[in-house]
Formats: C-alpha cells, structure tokens, sequence
C-alpha cells in the first residue's frame, strides 16, 4: 500500500497514512484475519491496483496481471470472486469506448489467463458439491448468513470496509480539495481506481437481503441468488469487500496528498502531520466511537482473547495413549443458533494429535451424517439408553469430561460419578492436570 501510494504521489507521508488507514482495520487485526490467517493475504491486491492505475498497454502487463489475480485467488473464494467482480466490471465499462476497447480485450485475457489455475484448484470442490449436494445441510454454519445492516452496515468494524471514522473524513476533504486542484494524470488515475474500489467492493459486500430498522428489505441483486444460486456458495458476501479496504486505504493516501499540495506544507510539517494522523487513526481504532450502535463494537480488550493449547503430555493423554477405539469429550454444548458449537469442541480434535484414537467431536465446517443426532445423545449423558446407543453407532470406549465447562446439575453429577469411581457401565481410569476425567466403557 505505502509503496503503491508513493508511485502515484510521490509522497512518502501520503503512504503511511495509507498505511495507517489499512492497519486501523479491525476486520484486518482483530476481528476475522487473525482467526481465518489466509485473508490476512491481501497484498497481491495493490499491486492489481497499481497495473490498473498504469493501463495494461501490453501483454507482458496483461501477463503479470493474471499471476497477481491467480496468487490473490487462491488464497480464498472470495478474495476470488471479489477479484473477477471488480475487473469483469472494467472489462464492460473499457470496453464500451473505442480508445479502451483494446485495453479491456488485454484485461479479459488476464481473467482467462488466471482462470486456468484458479478452476484447477477449486475443481474438487465443486465436484464434492455436486456429487454430494446434501453436504450443504451438513455445517455448523448452515443459515448463518449476517445480513447487512442499512445504511451503515458497510462501515461496521467488523466488516472490511469499516476503517476508521476520521480515515472517511480525511477522504471527503481531500476529495474536495484534489476537485478544485489540477491533479498529474497518473494521480487522477489513481482517484478513479480508488473510488471504483471502494464503491463497487461495499456494493457486492451486502447482503441479497438486508436490515433496515426493525425490517428487513430485499436488494436488487438477491436476482443474483434467484438467477445462479451465488448465495450458496458465497455465504458471508461482506468479505468481499476486501476490494473496498484497499481502495480506502489508497484513498486516505490521496487525500493527504492533496491536501498537502494544497497547504504547501514542507517536509518536517508533513511528517510531524503523519505521525499525528497515526496515533488518531490507532486510538480510534481502539476505542470505536462511531455512528451508531450497530456500526461500532465496544471497546478493543486489554488482551488478545485466546485459547489454552492442550496439554500434550499429561496424564490425561498418556492414559488415552494406552487405550483403543473411538473417544468422546464433554461438553458439547449448543451455540446461539441451536448447532453444536464448534469452538469447544477444537481442543478435542487437537488432543486426539497426541493419544492417535478416533474422536466422536468435530469441528466447524462439513459434518458427517448423523453428527447433530450424536450430539444430542451427548448431551444426556451419563444416562444409561444413551450411552449405550451411542456405543452401539460407533463403538464408543471413551469419555473424557471437562467438569469446568460444565454448569450446575450435570457438573454434579459427573463429579459425583467420579467420586463412587464410576458405575455399572463406566469406569474412572485417570483425572487430568486440568480436573479433566476420563472414564471408560466396561
């Protein structure tokens, strides 16, 4: 970004304020990159920007242009589909004027170019799709579509777009401003690219259908999901506006450009102005003061939430270790939509790493046929017909509970159970550093 914005201006305060812009992300640093790693690789996207801003005059650009496409694709569907959406728009709207007729005909040769990889590696997946089209009902997040928000769901934190507030009032300014001046060419161009970016990535960022007070509308492209069914495979459509997020960031660096060729202000004012713009942009990326309550989450944690890693090496799994056929931790608890949760159920998987035996948990994404139903008899337990049930469907020989995660009554009662040493049909064989236990089928 800081690069791309030095090109285009020739400042280097314009690109760390870009940069700035970018980094008060929360969707980037907080909200979903750091839990889903492969979004936070979106820097083959600026370099896409800057071949657009310098015109793909020639077929070695055209080439260069379909690798960057290809590389961003593949890192996600969406970083993908968010791709071809910007760039089959230029290809229409190039391609409705004769001087840039030859310039779109270059641009969809680089979306064909960068076809060929980007369908060699989602190939198996559509096959899975369409050998198997019940495997949709079979996810943790199936109907989990976040509607949008109108009219400030774009500018929710935790949607890409969301930068911060004074990031939006920097570009209003010093789009005023870069009007009223005489621009280089290459800046205009890259104020064109920038506005593209931004208003076509919040676009195809919303939902088909959306709230808007205590209702909710339909928008004009839920026709999309009528038409080719893109909502079932484009299931959180707001991460699509990764496009918008690189065109804000370019766009607060072109601001300031602007307004600083405006002001005449010497190098020592520019820099004590970026540093300045640094520390507002971070204090209010932290504090989230914004338009209203739905567009702003609270205030950021002193600490990053995380997860214990488990132990590897306890008694706990050293006593799994020696054992054989399928185990089943609890809790399995429900989450807000009546699903299992899946977060709790990672530590279970994580474990099965150190003692090699099968596991009855599983966690997000696909399920196996069967897993809610197996769930359910999770929850009874230790009642004597489920216990047995679910050893009759999948051989079950293991329990480990987690007592801590578990609430009143039936913490008591698996406490309890530890306490005699088990029952008729369970044996208490091992407690772990954690109180975790571990009791076993006789």
């Amino acid at each position: 970004i800081y690069l791309v914005v030095f090109a285009t201006t020739g400042r280097h305060g314009a690109g760390v304020v870009s940069v700035a812009t970018l980094l008060g992300s929360r969707w980037l640093l907080w909200q979903w990159a750091p839990c889903a790693a492969n979004y936070a690789l979106i820097g083959y996207l600026p370099w896409i920007f800057l071949l657009l801003v310098l015109g793909i005059e020639t077929r070695r650009r055209m080439l260069l242009l379909a690798a960057l496409i290809a590389l961003q694709g593949l890192t996600s569907v969406y970083l993908a589909v968010a791709s071809y959406l910007l760039l089959g728009w230029l290809v229409l709207w190039r391609g409705l004027r004769q001087q840039t007729r030859a310039e779109a005909g270059r641009l969809a040769g680089a979306l064909l170019v960068a076809a060929v990889p980007l369908v060699l590696a989602f190939l198996p997946y559509l096959l899975l799709r369409l050998d198997h089209p019940e495997i949709a009902a079979q996810s943790t997040w199936k109907g989990t579509m976040q509607l949008t928000r109108l009219p400030w769901g774009p500018l929710d934190a935790r949607s890409p777009s969301g930068v911060p507030l004074l990031a939006l009032g920097l570009m209003v300014v010093g789009g005023l401003v870069a009007v009223r001046s005489r621009l280089p060419a290459l800046e205009r161009a890259a104020w064109r690219q920038a506005l593209l970016w931004i208003g076509l990535g919040m676009l195809i960022s919303l939902t088909p259908f959306a709230r808007l007070g205590d209702g909710i509308v339909r928008l004009p492209h839920a026709l999309l999901g009528d038409w080719f069914s893109a909502y079932a495979v484009i299931r959180a459509p707001h991460r699509l506006g990764v496009v918008a997020l690189i065109g804000l960031a370019v766009a607060s660096g072109l601001s300031f450009a602007a307004l600083l060729r405006f002001s005449g202000a010497k190098t020592r004012a520019t820099g004590v102005a970026a540093v300045v713009w640094i520390a507002l942009i971070m204090g209010e990326s932290r504090t989230s003061w914004g338009i209203d309550r739905h567009a702003r989450p609270l205030r950021l944690p002193a600490r990053y939430p995380t997860l214990l890693v488990p132990n590897g090496a306890g008694p706990l799994v050293a006593a799994l270790r020696v054992g054989e056929g399928p185990v089943l931790e609890l809790p399995v608890p429900k989450n807000r939509r009546g699903r299992t949760a899946p977060e709790p159920q990672v530590a279970a998987m994580y474990r099965s790493i150190f003692h090699g035996r099968p596991v009855l948990n599983g966690y997000s994404g696909y399920e196996p046929p069967g897993f809610q139903e197996r769930m359910e008899l999770a929850r009874r337990l230790p009642d004597e017909a489920a216990l047995q049930e679910l050893r009759a469907q999948t051989g079950l020989s293991a329990l480990v509970v987690h007592p801590k995660a578990l609430r009143g009554p039936a913490r008591a009662q698996w406490l309890a159970l530890a306490t005699r040493g088990g029952n008729a049909s369970l044996a208490l064989r091992a407690r772990g550093d954690d109180g975790a236990l571990l009791f076993e089928l006789r």
